[in-house]
């Protein structure tokens, strides 16, 4: 019994390593709420370090419902390629052959944008 044991917690760490690792949280640099008050005026404003970010701000209609606008952001792609860096150094003396900062790919694109 005691070697199907460790037999079963040997199989359980090599299963738990081949396991896809859990992605970081992403924080949130800015959130602000506005409830709706006697009116029904209300806004919410948001950003996260990922780049998600909107606002909206809304007031009651006369009918019932709510009138809103505002706006979203999210950042689809952004790479950022350094296409070569070489450091040569000779007798303490550092020396930079070449060094080659490129972007190679930056897009930002706003899918949405709603205003009325």
């Amino acid at each position: 019994m005691s070697k199907g044991a460790v037999i079963l917690a040997v199989v359980a760490v090599a299963l738990a390593d081949k396991l896809a690792p859990v992605p970081l949280p992403v924080a949130i640099l800015h959130s602000q709420q506005v409830n709706p008050d006697e009116f029904g005026a209300h806004s919410s404003d948001f950003e996260a370090e990922n780049g998600i970010k909107f606002q909206f701000a809304g007031n009651e209609g006369v009918g019932g419902g709510s009138n809103m606008a505002g706006s979203w952001r999210y950042t689809w792609l952004h790479l950022n390629y350094t296409w070569l860096h070489l450091s040569y150094t000779w007798l303490h003396l550092s020396y930079t052959y070449l060094h080659l900062s490129y972007t190679w790919l930056h897009l930002s694109y706003a899918c949405l944008h709603l205003s009325t």
